[in-house]
């Protein structure tokens, strides 16, 4: 691959990432990871296997200006911010958010239709669990519905490794209402 990626969208989850990907995939300067989401920044293993085998997820990259990929479980890793900067200290992002307690909801269900939590598992239990599974060597924040909540504190903690100008920081509402005015904007 000739050059570095220069755009990551890095949350939130459930708050519309997916549908962003889709429309910005359709533009002809960018060029997306042929896999939607390529945790490799944020898993210790693939990160360990370094930048060629980050860079195998963009086999047909040409010369399209931007170069993109998507995870949205590196915005409340708090070892990501320090790894992209070391990656592309000139790296851009975008951040799209979600009524915190609406995606919460949504992450729990997904996270129950895809057996990442037991069914018996009320929403009240496993907002109570999170303490535990944040303490774990390998957070799942599949299961973190009010953590990954923290938007403040996540971005916080990226804004210490980048500056704010670096960030677009968007709205599932104005996507879904404005869409052509949300892409036109990023």
């Amino acid at each position: 691959m000739k050059g570095k990626v220069n755009l990551l969208i890095i949350g939130a989850q459930k708050a519309g990432t997916t549908s962003l990907y889709y429309y910005l995939k359709q533009h002809p300067s960018i060029y997306f990871s042929e896999v939607k989401e390529v945790n490799y920044f944020a898993i210790d293993e693939f990160y360990k296997r370094g930048v060629k085998y980050y860079h195998s997820f963009f086999p047909n990259h040409k010369n399209q200006k931007i170069i993109a990929s998507a995870y949205v479980h590196m915005l409340p890793d708090p070892k990501c911010p320090e790894r992209v900067k070391e990656y592309n200290p000139d790296m851009k992002f975008i951040v799209m958010l979600r009524d915190p307690m609406k995606r919460a909801i949504s992450a729990y269900k997904y996270a129950i239709q895809n057996n990442w939590e037991k069914e018996e598992i009320s929403f009240t239990k496993a907002f109570d669990l999170e303490s535990e599974r944040l303490k774990s060597d390998k957070p799942n924040y599949d299961n973190m519905y009010f953590y990954n909540g923290l938007y403040y504190h996540h971005l916080s903690n990226w804004m210490k490794h980048f500056p704010k100008e670096n960030f677009i920081i968007l709205k599932d509402t104005d996507l879904k209402h404005n869409p052509e005015q949300v892409l036109s904007s990023i």
